[in-house]
């Protein structure tokens, strides 16, 4: 993943009901209070990274989301080695294309 930070910018997509990264926040996770703006990859891509402030465990919930198309994924960020677990996306080639980036892993014993 090739990151580039930039300047902060506004994210607003309309997503249909039940398909916006807000509708698949786990509860007890606390709000998405931290964010890092950025470019990713060759085409340039700016992303916005929302995420949770780190638990008492050591475990924090991140959201990606991209500023120019209504795709967007989200995952645990484990405490100790950084792996990023998956836990939901959009349902489209953006929300694929934003896992493959941010190098999400399915959950499971495969992790």
């Amino acid at each position: 993943m090739l990151w580039r930070r930039t300047a902060p910018f506004k994210v607003a997509h309309p997503h249909p009901a039940g398909h916006a990264p807000r509708d698949h926040h786990p509860p007890g996770w606390g709000k998405l209070e931290l964010h890092h703006y950025g470019e990713l990859g060759p085409g340039r891509q700016r992303v916005v990274v929302h995420s949770t402030a780190r638990r008492r465990d050591g475990w924090r919930y991140c959201v990606a989301e991209l500023a120019s198309y209504p795709g967007w994924a989200a995952w645990f960020l484990a405490p100790t080695n950084g792996t990023r677990i998956e836990h939901a996306r959009s349902g489209d080639s953006l929300g694929d294309q934003l896992a493959q980036a941010f190098s999400l892993h399915q959950w499971g014993p495969h992790v």
